[in-house]
């Protein structure tokens, strides 16, 4: 059962309760109908809960107990291996069918074991005969039989599980209608009466889940949001300003081009270079 339906649940309880403690008189039909209808979820709810939660343990049971026989029938095959390896002397070709597969895979290594049983079984005195237990073949046996019963009960109980969770949403929903019901009704007769509506609307409550940090922080971000469109204002203004924040001031350069003071700057920086008034002495030389 996860935390949204076991909130409700214990909604449902307590409604429940709060019914039973204060009977209302004269009794209203569809009040009681309601009324039954929650109990029959709680117990339906309650009851599905212990479904889904030993599923869900003799699942994982399977699963741990194929692991083991897994990694037991591997080690004893090895040595089934070994010995097949040694009698390939006597018995050629037989050792390709006694290799175990490099995979981890369960369905390679059961066909492995089957494969090994039906081959081996004709050769039995050999293998005996190598110090292998006379037993040999029914323990591999043995061992494959319990794989199989783990796997089965690793399937129902994932199967109970699944049907668990499934009853739990689908009483969920039948629990919150008829909750919904029972509101109205329950209002209606204590319409009066502010401490009874109070006391009700304290049971009718579904407590909402806890919030993360990062969800707190968006939800009153949020919440200023709403407040500052309520006082006609934006919230952009906080954002421009970080975000100018963000940028590094540069600082304005000076326009120097078209004045005078550029230009001399420029001569310093950039000086004529001389060779230019040897050549032009030398044109006018030349031309004389």
């Amino acid at each position: 059962m996860n935390a949204d339906t076991n909130r409700k649940l214990d909604m449902l309880k307590r409604i429940n309760r709060f019914i039973v403690e204060h009977p209302i008189t004269p009794a209203i039909p569809r009040l009681a109908a309601a009324h039954t209808e929650v109990t029959t979820v709680i117990n339906a709810l309650e009851a599905a809960a212990q479904t889904q939660t030993s599923g869900s343990g003799e699942s994982e049971g399977g699963v741990d107990v194929r692991l083991t026989i897994s990694a037991e029938l591997r080690e004893y095959l090895k040595n089934v291996n070994r010995t097949a390896r040694i009698l390939e002397k006597d018995h050629p070709g037989i050792s390709p069918t006694f290799r175990l597969p490099k995979s981890g895979s369960y369905p390679a290594l059961m066909a492995t074991a089957r494969a090994i049983i039906s081959t081996a079984a004709p050769l039995h005195a050999s293998f005996v005969d190598a110090g292998l237990p006379p037993t040999f073949l029914a323990e591999i046996q043995t061992m494959l039989t319990a794989f199989d019963c783990a796997t089965t009960k690793k399937h129902d109980g994932g199967i109970a599980r699944v049907r668990g969770t499934a009853t739990l949403k689908a009483m969920a929903i039948l629990g919150m209608e008829a909750a919904t019901e029972l509101d109205a009704c329950v209002r209606n007769h204590f319409r009066g009466n502010a401490e009874m509506l109070a006391a009700w609307v304290h049971a009718r409550r579904v407590e909402r889940a806890p919030r993360r940090s990062g969800e707190a922080v968006s939800s009153e971000r949020a919440e200023a949001i709403s407040t500052a469109a309520e006082e006609g204002q934006s919230d952009d203004r906080p954002q421009r300003l970080e975000s100018e924040s963000a940028i590094e001031p540069q600082r304005a350069l000076p326009n120097w081009t078209g004045s005078r003071e550029y230009g001399d700057r420029a001569e310093r920086l950039n000086p004529r270079p001389s060779i230019h008034l040897s050549n032009e002495a030398n044109i006018r030389d030349h031309e004389n």
